[in-house]
């Protein structure tokens, strides 16, 4: 079947001071016949439909620019749930998932913050923190087992541009 999506969004978004930026979003969508892969379905699994699913939460963000360094700063929390029941059996499951379960793989809190260093023209080093709050895993629709553990990721960079170029 055909998913079909409502949502609702509002947000604001300015710039406190010059250099500045600041912005937060509200969020709620309703999803009928959502496609999901059903592990327990033959021998590979198959997508199927899910009656209902909802997903609602807020974002907010704050960033600054200057000449030498920018930073940013961003937090997501996201309420991702079943909201109708449906049961998952067959080989190597049994679960029956209930309405207001949460959706695996989708971590409540989602954080960003990271630096951009310009220190002569053309020339940038980056240093970047993404975290996520633990989740459930695949298979664990009905919410039974330990969550995967929260994690944080560190990316460090750099680049160097001239005449459209860009190596990094």
């Amino acid at each position: 079947r055909p998913v079909k999506a409502r949502s609702t969004e509002a947000g604001l978004r300015g710039e406190p001071w010059r250099g500045a930026e600041a912005k937060a979003a509200v969020f709620w969508t309703d999803v009928e016949d959502e496609v999901y892969f059903d592990p327990s379905i033959g021998a590979f699994g198959q997508n199927v439909n899910i009656d209902r699913t909802r997903r609602t939460g807020i974002e907010w963000g704050v960033a600054t620019r200057s000449g030498l360094i920018d930073a940013h700063l961003n937090h997501a929390y996201t309420r991702a749930t079943f909201q109708s029941g449906f049961s998952m059996s067959g080989v190597g499951t049994n679960q029956k998932v209930s309405a207001g379960d949460t959706m695996p793989l989708v971590p409540e809190h989602r954080v960003s913050a990271g630096l951009v260093l310009r220190p002569a023209e053309g020339w940038s080093a980056t240093l970047d923190e993404n975290c996520a709050s633990s989740q459930f895993a695949t298979g664990d629709e009905a919410n039974s087992e330990s969550k995967i553990p929260a994690y944080c990721v560190t990316n460090l960079g750099g680049a160097y541009e001239r005449a459209g170029w860009r190596l990094f």
